[in-house]
């Protein structure tokens, strides 16, 4: 099921657990955001939680493929500016998005904040090996996406 690249030392981003976990808070933080897409009063809302989500299933996938390191990549970013989101549509909103101000304790958000934390978290636990983002690893991930059949 977790892929692996040969030829490849395995650092903390390559670790199964780690790669499950992450993979189950990103799947677990689209869930939360594909449940208001579609018909969310505000389009723009409708079309940042569909990218968002779409970061999170594709960070989530690349993490279970031989392509952790990417996976953690973008499920972390993903993760780290849905979070940050959330921080600006409750303090200056966003444009077009003012009705949130100051509605901290939405019930969804709560739970999102969560594991979107937890996700960034382990990302940046992952991608700070002695491995890192190479060049190199990445471009071999990304042949072993491309590539597998």
């Amino acid at each position: 099921m977790l892929g692996k690249l040969t030829g490849l030392d395995a650092g903390r981003a390559e670790q199964p657990v780690a790669r499950l976990i992450g993979a189950a808070a990103l799947l677990t933080g689209a869930g939360l955001h594909l449940v208001f897409v579609p018909g969310y009063s505000l389009p723009v809302l409708d079309g940042l939680f569909t990218a968002s989500a779409a970061g999170m299933v594709l960070g989530a996938v690349f993490l279970i493929a031989p392509a952790p390191r990417l996976g953690w990549l973008i499920g972390g970013v993903t993760a780290f500016l849905t979070f940050l989101g959330y921080i600006l549509t409750r303090t200056t909103g966003l444009p077009g998005v003012l009705t949130a101000i100051g509605a901290w304790f939405y019930p969804l958000g709560i739970p999102s904040l969560i594991v979107e934390a937890i996700t960034f978290c382990l990302a940046i636990w992952a991608l700070t090996d002695r491995y890192g983002l190479n060049k190199e690893r990445l471009s071999a991930e990304l042949r072993a996406v491309i590539l597998r059949r």
